[in-house]
């Protein structure tokens, strides 16, 4: 299981209850703690479905002689396990009812600018590898955090702000967690580092809709910081001359914008190595979509649902994709774009043959059909191999 999902299947816990309890379940499991022990320590398990989704109320225990049965558990799939030890919280999604935990690893950092100056009193959120957080803390006079009685072999961020610039690091037990010395270099306002990639079906995707004699389109980008250092500046998004901005978002946040001569920008702050989604939703006077690409883009599409495909016109850099069984035809880049590279999308006029009113998708990532999730599974990625 990716981790991407293993964080989606915890922040769901809170947030998603399906009706119906299946029937009730145990989930048990050990607790090891080197030069301690973890009785009277907290377990808590919320059962989830394959669509990680709740599926019953969580349950709690606490650890005897070194282990623990939950009881009373809905039958799911997976399972969501949290063990409070003392200050700390740790996490495991487990697929069969039981879940083991050994303590026994340590973590030690110093926090320090490219000088060698340490970064005191700064607040450090650690996260575990599957996403929550395992404890906050503070840096020393010397820059330095410490904390053990961590799970070996595991993979955890650490995540800072200074001067409010965004930093995180990734340090593994056992291997780069001990006197590791974290550099907070100055952040970039450098929009070049920002790479559009990653993204699932696209990195860039570009959704029409036609409403009466109005066009209106969502724009997602996924944009990752691949420099050695936070950016904090203005994203700059590419639109087209005539279009009427409504709104624009970072990570479903509405902010404000500035337009610029080739579309609009919007401020944001992103730690090295760290992706972020930025979305912009705007209006056409016409079905002419012509437009410039801001960040080094892997793939873009454009998703044409509700559209003749057949009637629409577009630049060489785009082919269609209308394969049969295709529940979604859709647009997509024949090859990575870059900055200045331009796209160009003709659509059928108002009241032309194979459109369709709609309303403006709320959540652009979302705002896709099941339909072209679909899409994602069966095929996007094989139609870049040729």
């Amino acid at each position: 299981m990716s981790r991407s999902l293993l964080t989606l299947a915890l922040a769901l816990v809170c947030l998603v209850t399906v009706s119906g309890v299946a029937a009730a379940a145990s989930v048990t499991g050990t607790v090891s703690v080197a030069n301690g022990t973890a009785d009277g320590d907290r377990v808590t398990v919320t059962p989830l479905n394959e669509n990680f989704e709740r599926v019953g109320q969580p349950v709690s225990t606490t650890v005897e002689n070194g282990s623990y049965r939950v009881t009373d558990v809905a039958d799911a799939p997976l399972y969501v396990v949290r063990l409070e030890h003392e200050d700390l919280s740790h996490y495991a999604v487990a697929r069969e009812p039981t879940a083991d935990f050994e303590l026994s690893a340590g973590l030690s950092a110093r926090l320090a600018r490219p000088d060698g100056t340490p970064v005191t009193n700064t607040s450090v959120t650690v996260t575990s590898p599957t996403g929550p957080p395992v404890a906050q803390v503070r840096t020393g006079s010397d820059g330095r955090i410490a904390l053990d009685q961590l799970q070996p072999n595991r993979s955890y961020r650490l995540h800072t702000r200074l001067s409010g610039a965004p930093y995180r690091f990734a340090l593994q037990t056992g291997t780069n967690a001990t006197d590791a010395r974290l550099t907070l270099r100055s952040p970039t306002t450098d929009e070049t580092v920002l790479t559009a990639t990653g993204g699932n079906p696209a990195s860039h995707i570009v959704q029409p809709v036609q409403n009466g004699s109005t066009t209106r389109v969502v724009e997602t980008i996924r944009l990752e910081n691949t420099g050695n250092r936070p950016f904090v500046g203005a994203i700059n998004v590419g639109l087209p001359d005539s279009a009427t901005v409504r709104s624009a978002s970072i990570e479903g946040q509405q902010l404000q914008y500035q337009r610029t001569a080739e579309g609009l920008a919007v401020n944001a702050s992103l730690a090295s190595g760290s992706t972020i989604r930025a979305s912009v939703q705007y209006t056409l006077d016409n079905g002419s979509l012509n437009k410039p690409v801001q960040h080094e883009t892997d793939s873009l599409a454009v998703v044409l649902q509700g559209f003749d495909s057949a009637a629409v016109e577009h630049s060489s850099n785009l082919r269609l994709r209308n394969a049969s069984g295709m529940p979604v035809p859709m647009l997509t880049s024949t090859d990575s774009l870059a900055p200045g590279d331009s796209i160009s999308v003709t659509l059928p006029g108002a009241g032309g043959q194979g459109q369709s009113s709609g309303s403006m998708p709320q959540f652009p990532a979302g705002a896709l059909t099941a339909g072209l999730l679909a899409v994602v599974v069966g095929g996007i990625a094989a139609y870049r191999t040729f």
